[in-house]
């Protein structure tokens, strides 16, 4: 053998053994990986059917005890006690910095009070339990009705579909007229 024809056995040989080691490295370093997040996955899913579901199920409570006290405190009530509870939860939420505005509904106020949130978690959550009513459902069914529909952002992607089926449905009968 000549000493060029050693030289190339020698790199073709070295570049081999790169090349395992780079597939050794590669494939370990996926198998590390994959390991890792099958960890992370166990840990979600006990989360999940732990932390996520008591917080779930917690919320859902929360929102129908708002439901409740609005329906026994605000819509059964007369004009006068209407009036005046309207008017100590503005001052209560202007204390919080919360902006309350003459024409927000008394149910989103509650929801502003208890969560001390913002408009757009407050709707969020208002309209959901505006569909529930519309639907019949009362605060004592109203986790279930929630887990049966996929909860709070699975209805309103419902409520969303339906307000664009009829403007939908609206453009198409103005073009057919």
């Amino acid at each position: 053998m000549t000493k060029t024809s050693t030289s190339r056995l020698n790199a073709t040989v070295r570049a081999s053994i790169a090349r395992a080691t780079t597939d050794a490295n590669a494939e370990l370093f996926a198998n590390t990986t994959v390991a890792s997040l099958d960890a992370i996955h166990t840990r979600c899913a006990a989360w999940s059917d732990n932390e996520y579901k008591t917080a779930t199920d917690i919320l859902y409570g929360l929102l129908a005890d708002c439901l409740k006290l609005y329906d026994e405190h605000f819509v059964n009530a007369n004009d006068a006690e209407r009036k005046k509870l309207r008017l100590d939860l503005t001052a209560a939420l202007n204390e919080r910095r919360i902006k309350v505005q003459s024409n927000t509904t008394m149910l989103t106020m509650f929801i502003r009070y208890v969560f001390n949130s913002d408009r757009k978690r407050a709707n969020r959550y208002v309209s959901v339990l505006t569909a529930a009513k519309s639907h019949g459902v009362t605060y004592d069914g109203l986790a279930n009705w929630l887990r049966d529909n996929g909860g709070i952002e699975e209805v309103r992607r419902q409520i969303k579909k339906s307000e664009e089926a009829i403007k939908q449905a609206a453009a198409l009968a103005e073009a057919t007229t």
